[in-house]
């Protein structure tokens, strides 16, 4: 049958303004039947669902960029020499030519020097390396007991060599130091460095006791006994705990000392069967903890000045102050739009002025461009998969309309018969429509949000009293549990549920406005 509606647009028009008794028709509909209220509920946890999850996921996105912001720089600046053997380049001359680049922050260039090494600490034998790799169980004359590290539990770590004044402006390298105060977390070891301008400076404890008389100085020859490092609060806790196993009530403090096992790059000779790596081994002493609040980050790194990691741990025996793997730099008024441009303009730019070396040069984003790209994919498919508790909502919806159309024949025929038009029809089915997806959706958003602001306050509630870890550091990057509603994300989310509700309300109500008013009326 011919639903004769007018107008178009003047039909339109008046769908959006029902009248008085239309609204308040369709709202006592919805509130007297229980069904309806199923169809509240599922909007509501859909909503409330979308919300958290999307939050969650704008959380880890934030934090991410974040972190790697604490750890890189707006530029990182790496070489390769074009024939093999050749040396690194010269520090200054590279200095040099970046610091007449116009948008490099002059003050913002700081070498590095990136490194890996295992740990070792009280009870090892550092040099009885097995065959096939790891440190042996052995006990040492003289230690409390066996050592910490077998084979299969050898504690591998990044080492950064950085010059701290400038790298504290080309990364936040200082603001890692100060972490703690932002994410206190009881599962690590927070031990602030004693002056944070100048964080490789720690005393030795005796009998855990820090005496003043006790600094780390240089030897004889100049070189330091021991380095003074800054840990990662997760590196250091995880020394905590496999000291705890080996020697009851030992404990990791600032100013106790571990060696670093690695290989020197200018100790590589060769042998009958090709490359032979001599591994090499130094003290480091904690001056500190950081904390990024990336688990990735915190569990991994130590920081060294780069003059002492070169001298003592890497054994770099010409210029080794001038020794360093890659340049981080801090750029000045150049966005992300503009930066691909800049770092083309770098790359040309030192491979014109040393054309002994290749200079690739990357973004941060680049840097942890996967994760950034999986994390963006994993929210956006998130979203797209838990959209399908809307649509079993609005089914439910649905549903619920069409069979209220059938049980409110008699009605539709009354209201025709006293000169509500079809149009006036259509209205009261959508207006019930309308009514349970805001009521749904204002249930949803109050709930989605009371859990996104008090999620930490949730997760311990729920580890305290049911022992259920919501968030694992140790199986995710991050050392809590990381949230922040996206306003437009939000909006996006209420709109299309809104537009679904009403596509999902049509049929019904066309149905219902589609009824003769003479055979409503004969119903049975």
């Amino acid at each position: 049958m011919r639903l004769p509606i007018g107008n178009p647009l003047s039909a339109a028009l008046r769908l959006l303004v029902p009248s008085a008794s239309t609204v308040l028709l369709g709202f006592r509909y919805i509130t007297t039947r229980w069904i309806a209220w199923l169809s509240v509920l599922g909007f509501a946890v859909g909503i409330l669902v979308l919300i958290v999850v999307t939050s969650v996921m704008n959380g880890f996105v934030k934090e991410i960029r974040t972190s790697i912001r604490s750890s890189l720089s707006d530029l990182i600046v790496r070489y390769q020499p074009r024939e093999k053997g050749a040396p690194p380049p010269d520090l200054a001359a590279v200095r040099e030519a970046l610091a007449a680049i116009p948008e490099i922050d002059t003050e913002a260039i700081s070498p590095r020097i990136t490194w890996f090494a295992l740990i070792a600490g009280v009870g090892i034998n550092q040099r009885r390396l097995a065959p096939d790799g790891g440190f042996e169980w052995t006990r040492v004359a003289g230690a409390e007991a066996d050592s910490f590290l077998r084979r299969d539990e050898a504690l591998f770590c990044q080492v950064i060599g950085i010059d701290f004044d400038t790298d504290r402006r080309a990364t936040n390298v200082g603001t890692a130091l100060r972490g703690f105060e932002q994410r206190p977390t009881r599962h690590v070891l927070d031990f602030p460095v004693p002056d944070t301008d100048d964080p490789f400076h720690v005393k030795r404890p005796a009998d855990g006791a820090l005496l003043p008389d006790q600094l780390v100085r240089r030897g004889e020859d100049g070189e330091r006994n021991a380095m003074p490092g800054v840990l990662g609060a997760w590196l250091a806790a995880k020394i905590q705990r496999t000291l705890g196993q080996a020697n009851v009530g030992e404990r990791f403090l600032r100013g106790c000392e571990i060696s670093l096992l690695t290989s020197s790059p200018e100790r590589l000779s060769s042998g009958t069967d090709g490359a032979v790596l001599t591994q090499s081994y130094r003290s480091v002493v904690m001056t500190g903890t950081f904390r990024t609040g990336t688990y990735d980050l915190d569990k991994d790194i130590i920081f060294l000045d780069r003059r002492d990691m070169a001298r003592n741990l890497l054994e770099i025996r010409d210029d080794p102050d001038g020794y360093f793997t890659e340049i981080v730099l801090r750029t000045k008024g150049v966005d992300e739009e503009h930066s691909k441009g800049l770092a083309y303009l770098v790359r040309e730019t030192l491979e014109r002025k040393l054309p002994g070396y290749y200079f690739p040069v990357s973004r941060w984003q680049d840097e942890r461009r996967n994760q950034l790209d999986a994390i963006d994919y994993e929210k956006k498919m998130m979203a797209f998969i838990l959209m399908f508790i809307i649509l079993v909502a609005g089914i439910n919806m649905f549903t619920t309309l069409w069979m209220l159309v059938t049980e409110k024949t008699r009605d539709v025929g009354i209201l025709s018969a006293l000169g509500v038009s079809r149009l006036g029809i259509l209205q009261l089915f959508l207006t019930m429509g309308v009514f349970i997806t805001l009521i749904g959706e204002v249930l949803g958003f109050i709930g989605g949000m009371l859990i996104v602001e008090n999620i930490a306050a949730i997760e311990t509630f729920l580890w305290e009293y049911f022992g259920f870890k919501m968030f694992d550091p140790t199986v995710y990057i991050f050392d809590h549990l990381p949230a922040e509603a996206e306003p437009s994300t939000v909006t996006v989310i209420l709109v299309t549920t809104f537009l679904a509700s009403i596509v999902f309300s049509a049929a019904p109500a066309i149905r219902a406005a589609a009824k003769h008013p003479v055979q409503a009326l004969r119903y049975e």
